[in-house]
């Protein structure tokens, strides 16, 4: 892999931090009318020990 500079590395870190963000805004969107969805939506989802 090639070297990125110190700017570089922080726009990657950003570019796939906005994908991870659009990409679970999606899902909860496609999923809304799911139980799960609405269940965190209200705060009553468990926490996976």
């Amino acid at each position: 892999m090639a070297a990125v500079s110190h700017y570089g590395a922080g726009f990657l870190q950003f570019f796939i931090a906005l994908t991870l963000m659009r990409t679970r805004s999606e899902i909860l969107r496609r999923e809304a009318n799911k139980r799960w969805v609405q269940d965190l939506v209200n705060g009553q989802v468990e926490e996976a020990r």
